[in-house]
C-alpha cells in the first residue's frame, strides 16, 4: 500500500483522534521513563503501518507523522501543566504578599493611631 493521501486514511485519522488519551497515558510516565514510552507508542505506530500493508518506507513516514503530532501535543500538554504551576504559584506568592502588605499597613496605621493620642 502506498502513502498518498493521509486525509482519506481511516486508520491514521483514528490515531489522530486516539493522540489526546495517548498524551494522558505519556504524561503519567516518570521524566526519566517518558522517552522509552514514546519510542514504544512509535514502535507501536509503525506496527500498525506494516500490518495495514503499507511499504516499509511508507510506514516509516506515517508512524513519524503520527509521532510528530504526538511530540507536539505532549509538549503542548507539559507546557500547559507548567503554566498552569506557574499561575498556581503567581497567586500563592500574590496571596502571602497581599497579607503582608496588609499587616504593614494595619501596624502603621495603629502607629498613627497611637501617635496622634
Amino acid at each position: 500500500m502506498r502513502l498518498d493521501n493521509l486525509e482519506n486514511d481511516e486508520v491514521f485519522s483514528a490515531a489522530i483522534k486516539g493522540l489526546p488519551k495517548v498524551v494522558q497515558l505519556i504524561a503519567v510516565v516518570p521524566e526519566e521513563k517518558r522517552s522509552h514510552a514514546l519510542s514504544v507508542a512509535r514502535q507501536a505506530y509503525l506496527r500498525t503501518a506494516r500490518e495495514l500493508g503499507y511499504e516499509e518506507s511508507d510506514a516509516q513516514q506515517w508512524a513519524s507523522m503520527v509521532m510528530s503530532l504526538l511530540e507536539i501535543a505532549t509538549a503542548t500538554s507539559e507546557l500547559a501543566i507548567a503554566n498552569m504551576a506557574a499561575i498556581n504559584e503567581t497567586k500563592r506568592i500574590s496571596t502571602m504578599m497581599q497579607s503582608k502588605i496588609s499587616t504593614v499597613r494595619d501596624r502603621f496605621e495603629q502607629e498613627q493611631s497611637q501617635s496622634e493620642s
